[in-house]
C-alpha cells in the first residue's frame, strides 16, 4: 500500500470533503478534483514557469508561438483564405501564447482578414490570468472566452492539455481481469486501495493496454468526450496537441511497471497523494489510445511525430532567422537560440514531446 502521512490543509478542498463524505475514490475522480475541484490545484494554487513556479512549459517560449503562427497562417491560406476564420487554444495558461500567436498572426496575415480567438479553459484562475494580459490587446485578433463558434474555418492546438485529463489507475491481473485503484482515507493518511475494474475501465483497457500481467497502466475515459467536442469546431478543421506520451509497444515492454502517473511541486516530483490540491498531477498520453478516439468521433488522424521534426517541418529556422538579425544585441539572440535548442533539438521537448495532428 502507498501511504502519505499528509494531513488535510484548511480550508478544506472539495477533494477532501469526498474523501471524508464516502471514505474513498476512484484514483480519476480523486486526481480531477484534486485538479478542476473547488480549492483544487488549477482552481488557485497553479504556479507556471519562473523560479517559484511548478513546471513549465512551452507556452513560457515565445519561439514556439511564433512558429505555431506561421502554422496557423498556412492553415488559413489552405482554407481558401477566408475573410473570417478562427483559433481554439486549449489549456491557455497564462495567455502567453495567445499574446504571441495574436500579434504573429496580425503581422502574417493582409488587412481585412479577422480572426476570433478562443482559449477554453477549466480554470477560473487561469482565465482571469489570461483576460488580464489579453484583453487590452485586441485588435484584429479578437480574444473570446468559453464556447468556440462552430461555422468558421478553425485551426485549433493544444499544449500539454492531454495529459492533465484525468486518468484511472489500472493493474492487469490476467489476460482478460483488471484492476482499478482506489484513493483512500483512513483518518490519518492517504492509500491505494486496489478492487475489481469498473466495467468501462476494464473495456476501456482491454481494447487499448498491452502491459503484461501484474504491471500498472492507465486509463483515460476522458479522451472520449474531449475528441468529440474537437469534432464539434467549425469546418474546415486543422487540429494540433503537443504533448509527452507513451506508445502501445513501450507498455508491452514492461518498463513502465507502476505505469506513469507522477506529481510535481516547485518543480519537484512528489507523492500524487501528498500535498494534494497544491500540485500539478500527470500522466503519459497513450497516443493509440488517443489517435482511436480522435477517429471514433469522425477526425482523421494525419500524423503522429515528434515535436523536434514537426517545428523544423513547419519553418522553426527561418521564424529564429526572422527573430535574431545581424545587429540583434547578443542576450537577445541567444535568448530566442536557446529557446530553439529546447523546443526542436534531441535531448529536450523536441524528442520526449510528440504533435498529434486531426483534421476534418
Amino acid at each position: 500500500m502507498t501511504r502519505s502521512s499528509h494531513r488535510p490543509p484548511a480550508p478544506e478542498p472539495e477533494v477532501w470533503r469526498a474523501l471524508r463524505g464516502q471514505g474513498r475514490l476512484s484514483f480519476g475522480r480523486y486526481m480531477e478534483l484534486a485538479l478542476y475541484g473547488e480549492g483544487g490545484y488549477y482552481t488557485g494554487a497553479v504556479r507556471i514557469g519562473g523560479a517559484g513556479g511548478d513546471f513549465y512549459t512551452a507556452a513560457q517560449m515565445p519561439l514556439f508561438a511564433a512558429v505555431l503562427a506561421r502554422v496557423a497562417a498556412e492553415a488559413w491560406a489552405s482554407f481558401g483564405r477566408p475573410s473570417a476564420w478562427q483559433v481554439v487554444e486549449w489549456g491557455g495558461g497564462q495567455g502567453e501564447m495567445a499574446e504571441v500567436m495574436a500579434n504573429a498572426l496580425s503581422a502574417r496575415l493582409p488587412d481585412g482578414v479577422h480572426v476570433r480567438y478562443t482559449l477554453v479553459d477549466v480554470s477560473d484562475a487561469l482565465m482571469q490570468r489570461q483576460q488580464q494580459r489579453l484583453v487590452a490587446n485586441q485588435g484584429r485578433v479578437v480574444f473570446t472566452w468559453g464556447q468556440p463558434a462552430e461555422d468558421l474555418p478553425t485551426f485549433a492546438y493544444a499544449n500539454e492539455v492531454l495529459d492533465a485529463l484525468p486518468v484511472e489507475r489500472v493493474r492487469r491481473v490476467s489476460e482478460d481481469r483488471w484492476e482499478q485503484a482506489d484513493v483512500v482515507w483512513d483518518g490519518y493518511g492517504l492509500s491505494l486501495d486496489w478492487r475489481p475494474a469498473d466495467a468501462d475501465v476494464a473495456a476501456f483497457a482491454a481494447a487499448h493496454l498491452s502491459n503484461p500481467a501484474g504491471t500498472e497502466a492507465e486509463v483515460c475515459l476522458g479522451l472520449r468526450p474531449f475528441f468529440t467536442r474537437v469534432a464539434q469546431l467549425g469546418r474546415p478543421l486543422r487540429a494540433l496537441f503537443f504533448d509527452y506520451g507513451i506508445r502501445s509497444e513501450e507498455w508491452a515492454s514492461g518498463l513502465r511497471p507502476r505505469g506513469t502517473v507522477r506529481a510535481y511541486r516547485a518543480h519537484q516530483l512528489v507523492d500524487p497523494l501528498s500535498d494534494t490540491g497544491r500540485c500539478d498531477i500527470t500522466a503519459d498520453v497513450h497516443w493509440e489510445a488517443a489517435m482511436a478516439c480522435a477517429e471514433a468521433a469522425g477526425l482523421r488522424v494525419v500524423r503522429l511525430q515528434n515535436q523536434g521534426r514537426f517545428l523544423m517541418e513547419a519553418g522553426a529556422v527561418e521564424v529564429l532567422e526572422e527573430r535574431v538579425k545581424p545587429a540583434a544585441w547578443w542576450l537577445e539572440a541567444t535568448r530566442w537560440t536557446g529557446q530553439f535548442k529546447q523546443l526542436v533539438l534531441p535531448g529536450g521537448m523536441g524528442e520526449r514531446f510528440q504533435v498529434l495532428e486531426v483534421e476534418a
